[in-house]
């Protein structure tokens, strides 16, 4: 059976490219900023975006795209307001996300189009929506490489970025805001629910092979590319979810590079 025989595959495969070759840039912030749990804040909020946008009748990638982005703005309020307890404005945000998400989905008509962005559903994707997350996710990339060295340094250290004279603040909410379009955008290939998992498992495995920042990004993008595709192959030959064979894959990966001899980053 030749996948490429069918348009849907296709266009699943080239959007779960774009995603698995984007992910790694905002999850290794996310990860070396011990912040991996706002991309589960971010993705519920996204969760309520689809529904808002299945109940108004519009693209629900746009709407899920707009609350994400409300979403980091939230974070980084909430952030500022409460600088030692920065894990506490991922659980407000969760919690907002998911309580959202569950009332407004009592409003959904279209119930299977709604739980297609539960798990993701490659069979769903339209030629719009591959054009729309292409455009975005090249935006994305091109956003970080313009403020990559920024990122680094506040990544790393944000006191001394600051004294440096970097704007810090700008610098992560363009971060956040890079985490909440990726997020949005990967909602309908992956699903909602496992979207964080995209973000932390690559980069995880990633650090325990590679010798430094630029290396652990590049083995990152290796594990995302060989997670996303191999679960999608899965997904059309053995009939799996789509979301749950991505991630069962990651965690596999991360199974093996956690049994080789650990490496530090530096």
């Amino acid at each position: 059976m030749n996948i490429f025989e069918y348009d849907f595959m296709v266009r699943a495969l080239w959007v779960g490219l774009l995603i698995s070759l984007t992910a790694p840039l905002i999850g290794q912030t996310i990860v070396l900023r011990r912040m991996s749990m706002v991309g589960d804040a971010v993705a519920h909020t996204t969760l309520a975006g689809v529904a808002i946008g299945l109940i108004l009748g519009i693209d629900p990638l746009i709407t899920a795209l707009l609350t994400s982005v409300i979403g980091v703005v939230v974070v980084d309020l909430l952030r500022t307001r409460l600088p030692h307890y920065a894990e506490v404005s991922i659980a407000i945000l969760m919690s907002l996300g998911i309580g959202l998400a569950g009332t407004l989905s009592s409003f959904v008509r279209d119930t299977n189009r709604f739980t297609s962005f539960l798990f993701g559903s490659i069979v769903a994707i339209s030629e719009q929506e591959v054009l729309l997350i292409t455009i975005v996710v090249a935006l994305v990339a091109m956003v970080y490489l313009i403020f990559y060295k920024e990122i680094f340094a506040v990544t790393f250290d944000e006191t001394m970025a600051a004294f440096s004279g970097m704007p810090v603040k700008i610098i992560n909410f363009v971060t956040m805001l890079l985490l909440g379009v990726t997020l949005s955008m990967a909602a309908k290939t992956v699903g909602s629910l496992i979207l964080s998992s995209l973000l932390v498992l690559p980069v995880a495995s990633a650090l325990q092979v590679a010798k430094s920042y630029k290396t652990t990004l590049m083995w990152a993008i290796g594990f995302s590319l060989v997670t996303m595709l191999g679960g999608l192959l899965g997904s059309f030959y053995f009939g799996l979810k789509p979301g749950g064979a991505v991630v069962l894959l990651a965690v596999a990966l991360y199974g093996i590079t956690l049994a080789l001899p650990r490496r530090n980053t530096r």
